[in-house]
């Protein structure tokens, strides 16, 4: 199954790290890296990646051209599609230099634009590049200690634990192995904590595997359409800080 690409922005201005916010609430998995080195690593061990450069920091304009050039003839990172990101005004310039001269796929997006006309630009680039593949729902990996969720079921409150979550519904153990609900089970209250975050969510069990010491394993799907606007804010939200952190905890490990 094409689960999409991975889409990466090098150095990103303000304005597009808000941008990528609404980037993942559209279902792209989007990261931010501020490692240049790192990300040449990065996009060595995801093939197919997408990744947008911010022209205008750090390197010169012809180690930066140097840079993409390694990128795109490097039998390890040859495979990725770079796009330019720059407030610069000499858009000929920087056409000839990385899109006709260096052949970058996912062209040049001017930073000075609107940020609703950058945002359409950057959805149909990654939209033309198939990015987001069949996959529907970006899901990021919880950590079980911190990220809970709470329901009552016949008066009583129980407790679990969140293994993974997208707006579409997450995978969760109950932390009282004496709790035994079948697939179909509808939960019509359940209490979300993300990291401190709370909100509300309906759901329904459609499946329960068995996990190693005797865990059940609950795949629940979220009711969407009783999700408010402002519920399926706080869990977009709390996808793409959970994307940003584990790509840091990546590029922390390649660095010692």
């Amino acid at each position: 199954m094409d689960i999409g690409k991975k889409v990466f922005f090098l150095y990103p201005h303000t304005i597009i790290k808000e941008i990528i916010q609404e980037i993942v609430r559209q279902e792209y998995e989007a990261y931010i890296l501020e490692d240049h080195l790192a990300a040449i690593k990065i996009l060595a061990k995801y093939k197919n990646s997408i990744l947008f450069i911010n022209i205008d920091e750090i390197l010169k304009d012809t180690e930066w051209q140097k840079y993409v050039l390694t990128l795109l003839n490097n039998s390890s990172t040859k495979t990725t599609r770079v796009g330019i990101l720059t407030y610069y005004t000499k858009e000929k310039e920087i056409v000839e230099k990385y899109l006709i001269k260096i052949g970058v796929q996912c062209g040049m997006i001017k930073i000075k634009m609107a940020p609703e006309k950058c945002l359409q630009i950057l959805l149909k680039t990654l939209d033309a590049n198939e990015a987001k593949g069949r996959r529907r729902y970006v899901r990021a990996l919880c950590n079980e200690k911190l990220d809970l969720f709470n329901i009552i079921w016949e008066d009583k409150r129980f407790q679990g634990r969140i293994l993974d979550l997208s707006i579409a519904g997450m995978a969760c153990f109950f932390n009282d192995q004496r709790l035994k609900l079948p697939p179909g089970t509808v939960l019509s209250n359940i209490q979300l904590v993300l990291r401190g975050v709370s909100c509300i969510i309906s759901g329904t069990i459609i499946k329960v595997l068995d996990q190693a010491q005797g865990r059940e394993l609950y795949i629940i799907m979220f009711e969407p359409a009783i999700i408010k606007p402002d519920i399926e804010c706080k869990i977009h939200n709390f996808i793409f800080h959970r994307l940003q952190e584990a790509i840091k905890q990546e590029v922390d490990a390649l660095n010692t």
